[in-house]
């Protein structure tokens, strides 16, 4: 794993996009999102139907068309599924089924979409919605599910209130042919309130999510409705709304969920605890916090080993709790951890080695042990100095923790390493900035 790769990696866990269902993902259980059912076995070429009866005939070999389309894509022949699905949308556009046109319209786009192509898939979803409204069938529970597509890819590209006006529109069809109560309402209940909730309208997004939980609660348990993927979207809600205590209901009981699925040893639990902790922590209860972190802790080292890179966002959080708690050796032996993790996985000169052995210097300053943080300091500027490129955040912090020690009256054992530090953030005020990795 590289270092960007690594620390976007951190970065999402940090940002709470740790749930299975952010808005714009993939949602189980709509209308389009899960292929029709279709006859077992890939189509033989050799059994291409005869064209020559006309429309009827070109209907034939659309559906043939759309049976290998399906074979491909549940093999990975994303290209070849594609090509195939191209070619049955110009078999339809040149037909009267408009019902046909739709779906395929929906199935490509959706590959558009998976492969990260947002504008292609929003022509596809946009002409299948002109073809379906010209159609007079402008109310059909179909036209949703366009709704709904065209609604994850107008927020991939982050026209957020169209995103929600559409996805408004795709709601009230789907509540008026299935009624209020109906599973199939839950996906787009949930990118709704995702919508809602990025444009600050946060009351609204728990309203809309709550309602999303007591339907599928109504229901019984069926893996196409994801209630875990609800309760994670609602606990982020509840605390966007300022509303912590409310959000740990929903991830202890997603906890709980995931426990009996998958067993109080698997390391997917990890994620929960993870969660749990950053809401005892936005409540102030820095002992809960604690006391997730390390649980968490406990199951990744079990699941993973002490030196998986994985880990690294739980020790980062589990070592500023220990910072706040002034339980320095507790954290100094949490960052030596974090430094082993760096070293192997991004070089010994890479700047992340360098900030931790600058924390490693002031936690050994805190404990009385300031030869070895001079040490510590010392082979932190050693680096900085080495590396090709801007890093004077990382020669500031250094800066900033060596003048309070001289401050302190530490200037005779600090000093030169300050004239040091001083010396490579001047320089580094006219080096350029850090290239992209």
């Amino acid at each position: 794993m590289n270092a960007v790769g690594l620390f976007i990696w951190f970065a999402s866990i940090v940002d709470w996009a740790l749930g299975t269902h952010a808005p714009g993902a993939a949602a189980p259980g709509h209308a389009f999102l899960r292929p029709p059912r279709h006859r077992p076995g890939v189509p033989d070429r050799s059994g291409v139907p005869d064209r020559s009866g006309g429309s009827r005939a070109d209907a034939r070999y659309a559906d043939f068309l759309t049976e290998m389309g399906l074979e491909r894509a549940r093999a990975g022949a994303v290209d070849d599924a594609r090509q195939l699905f191209e070619e049955v949308l110009e078999l339809h556009a040149t037909d009267t089924r408009v019902p046909e046109f739709v779906v395929t319209a929906n199935r490509l786009a959706r590959m558009h979409i998976e492969q990260g192509n947002a504008a292609d898939a929003r022509v596809l979803l946009e002409r299948a919605l002109a073809c379906h409204e010209g159609s007079g069938l402008d109310d059909d529970v179909k036209i949703a599910g366009t709704l709904f597509n065209l609604g994850l890819v107008l927020i991939t590209q982050a026209e957020f209130p169209a995103a929600t006006r559409t996805l408004e529109r795709a709601l009230a069809i789907e509540e008026a042919r299935l009624g209020t109560e109906h599973p199939e309402l839950v996906s787009t209940l949930v990118e709704y309130a995702g919508c809602r909730e990025l444009l600050g309208e946060t009351a609204a997004a728990v309203a809309l999510l709550e309602r999303a939980v007591r339907i599928l609660d109504g229901v019984p348990a069926d893996p196409e409705h994801d209630l875990p993927g609800v309760l994670v979207p609602l606990a982020r809600a509840y605390l966007k709304n300022g509303e912590p205590q409310r959000a740990k209901k929903p991830l202890l009981r997603l906890l709980e969920l995931r426990t009996r699925e998958l067993g109080p040893e698997h390391p997917d639990l990890l994620v929960t605890m993870n969660n749990l902790a950053h809401v005892a922590e936005t409540a102030g209860n820095l002992i809960e916090a604690r006391h997730w972190r390390e649980r968490a802790l406990a199951l990744g080292d079990a699941a993973w080993g002490s030196s998986d890179p994985r880990l690294a966002p739980t020790l980062e959080a589990l070592g500023t709790l220990l910072w706040a708690a002034e339980e320095w050796r507790l954290c100094r032996a949490i960052n030596e951890r974090l430094l082993r993790i760096w070293v192997r996985e991004l070089g010994p000169d890479h700047p992340a080695c360098a900030v931790k052995l600058q924390d490693l210097a002031v936690l050994a300053t805190r404990t009385g042990e300031d030869e070895q943080a001079e040490e510590l300091f010392e082979q932190a500027l050693d680096v900085l100095d080495r590396v090709p490129s801007n890093q004077r955040p990382a020669v500031q912090r250094i800066v900033t923790n060596l003048e309070r020690l001289v401050a302190l009256g530490a200037g005779e054992r600090f000093g030169e390493l300050l004239d040091r530090a001083r010396f490579l953030e001047r320089r580094m005020a006219v080096a350029p900035p850090m290239p992209e990795a």
